[in-house]
């Protein structure tokens, strides 16, 4: 199971169709059909009943849904709480010397010694 296949599925799930869910997702009606496929076969469930051009969850795809829309959000948090990190980035610049030479090029810097 992957985030992909998650977010097909849920797509899938709040349009009830595999066309409009592909078009919203941008992607082959087909890439999306044998992605759930494989998700239905990984889970040993169908998670959609088939109606016509409509598709509409089974009792397992229901459970299923909850717990996958969960992950989706859990995943979009963790991102949203490391982007904030992006802006926080300090540059630091390290140079290296060995000790004589750093006192005439950096006289009036008091440096760290290594101990």
């Amino acid at each position: 199971m992957n985030i992909s296949q998650l977010q097909y599925f849920v797509k899938t799930a709040q349009l009830e169709q595999y066309t409009k869910a592909a078009e919203a997702l941008y992607v082959s009606q087909s890439a999306l059909s044998s992605s759930i496929a494989r998700l239905e076969d990984e889970l040993g469930v169908e998670l959609f009943e088939r109606r016509g051009r409509n598709v509409q969850l089974t009792k397992a795809g229901s459970e299923f849904y909850t717990s996958a829309v969960k992950a989706l959000e859990a995943l979009e948090e963790g991102q949203q709480a490391v982007r904030k990190y992006k802006s926080l980035r300090i540059n630091t610049l390290r140079i290296g010397t060995i000790d004589s030479f750093k006192h005439s090029i950096y006289p009036s810097c008091s440096m760290p010694t290594k101990t």
